[in-house]
């Protein structure tokens, strides 16, 4: 399990009502971290923030929808990117203000 960084623990804040937080927060940082494809498991937790962001976009704080977009992200993350508008600038998750 990869910890979350501030950042993406206040966009979870941010988009999920709190009856849902504890569990995306749970979801998020078992599932979305070095057992994504081509990831490793010794990136440092910030390196996780552009595809943690999109999932999180992409979810729309529905926690169902969360799991679904975690679930294509293992298939391949950088659809995910693409799909959240974060895929052509590495920084452009930075920039999302939902």
């Amino acid at each position: 399990m990869t910890p979350l960084t501030d950042a993406v623990a206040q966009m979870l804040a941010t988009i999920f009502p709190i009856e849902a937080r504890d569990a995306a927060r749970q979801l998020i940082a078992e599932r979305c971290w070095s057992s994504l494809p081509l990831a490793s498991p010794e990136c440092e937790p910030a390196s996780f923030d552009r595809i943690r962001f999109a999932v999180i976009k992409l979810s729309a704080g529905d926690l169902e929808r969360l799991r679904r977009v975690i679930d294509r992200a293992h298939a391949d993350w950088r659809d995910i990117l693409l799909a959240a508008d974060f895929g052509e600038d590495i920084n452009a998750h930075l920039s999302w203000n939902p």
